[in-house]
This record gives structure tokens, C-alpha cells and sequence, in this order.
């Protein structure tokens, strides 16, 4: 089980940025048994390295996308059903589901950036499958889940996926997934 600290502070878009990128990183390792396709930075983070938003960002919202995995689909339920949730209360949630996929998630925040960001509230991890771009059904189920009915055409204007080879969010998400037709 893991446990966090109570330090809500502030950090800078610097800090913000290098937590996302860690985050992504770290995640690397686990793409394939979690099936995760893509790691995509959206909110005011990623408006804000585009270049289109003025004021700092509150915090690094991220976005997995995977192809059918359960239990990420279990934890995007439950974060869409409980809104009450705190951030820490969110992240032993998604140990507990890294659990029972054998994943120790202790492991991932062994990094610092990671384990600092998330102490500060900072970090924020959504799950998306990918049949949101070809299942009108899965689309229209996700969308209804969601309490604001935009909020999936606002991530994709500005969300950047990450590239491992550059370890940076620097690839339009629309480059790589059809985001005008999903929305």
C-alpha cells in the first residue's frame, strides 16, 4: 500500500514539466503488460508549452491511453463515479489496481519527481482506451461517464503524447490518434 504525505505547495511549470516527463518515463517499462499505447499530457501544462496559455498551470494532467485493459478501465470508472476522491486517495487506488496486475507502483514512485509531485498534488493520471476513436458506443459510454460532456474534445485540443525517443510531450495527439472524427 502507499501512502503520502500532506504537502499541497506549489511548483513551478518547470517542476510541473519534469514531473509529467518522469512520469511517462517511468511508466515506459509497464507499456506492454498494461497494454498502454500512449501517454499524453493535456490541460493548461500542455497549452502552456504550446505556447497558448498565459497563466501558470495548476497542475500535470495525464492521459494513458491503452488498448482494453480492465483494470485501467476500472480505475477510470471509479475516479468518473467518485468524485469525492482526494489525489492521494486516488493514487492507493490506482496501487491497489497496479496490485493486483502484479505491479508494484512503490517502485514507481522510488523517483523522487514522481513521489513529490503527487505529495503535492500535482499530478493527475486519467485512463482512456483506445476504441474511443472507432467504438461510437465506448465513446459515447466514456463522454456520458464524465460530468463536463466536453471534456474529451477540450484534452485533445492541446494534449501532446510523449515520445520516447525524445523524452518529451512534442507530438500533436492528432498526429497519431483521429481526434476530429472522436469528437
Amino acid at each position: 500500500m502507499v501512502t503520502f504525505i500532506n504537502q499541497k505547495e506549489e511548483m513551478s511549470i518547470m517542476d510541473m514539466g519534469k514531473l509529467a516527463v518522469e512520469f511517462a518515463k517511468e511508466t515506459l517499462p509497464y507499456w506492454e503488460n498494461l497494454r498502454i499505447k500512449d501517454v499524453a499530457l493535456f490541460g493548461s501544462l500542455a497549452r502552456k508549452i504550446k505556447g497558448s496559455f498565459s497563466r501558470e498551470p495548476g497542475d500535470a494532467d495525464t492521459l494513458l491511453f491503452h488498448s482494453s485493459n480492465p483494470f485501467l478501465e476500472s480505475y477510470e470508472g471509479e475516479l468518473q463515479r467518485r468524485k469525492d476522491l482526494s489525489d492521494r486517495e486516488k493514487y492507493v487506488l490506482l496501487s491497489q489496481e497496479f496490485e493486483l496486475q502484479g505491479i508494484d507502483l512503490s517502485a514507481l514512485l522510488r523517483n523522487p519527481i514522481i513521489a513529490e509531485g503527487i505529495a503535492h498534488e500535482k499530478l493527475q493520471v486519467h485512463c482512456l482506451d483506445v476504441r474511443f476513436f472507432s467504438d461510437e458506443m465506448y465513446k459515447q459510454k466514456m463522454i456520458a461517464l464524465n460530468t463536463d460532456p466536453c471534456f474529451y474534445q477540450n484534452i485533445f485540443v492541446d494534449a501532446l503524447l510523449f515520445d520516447p525517443e525524445t523524452s518529451k510531450f512534442d507530438v500533436c495527439v492528432d498526429q497519431k490518434y483521429p481526434v476530429t472524427a472522436a469528437v
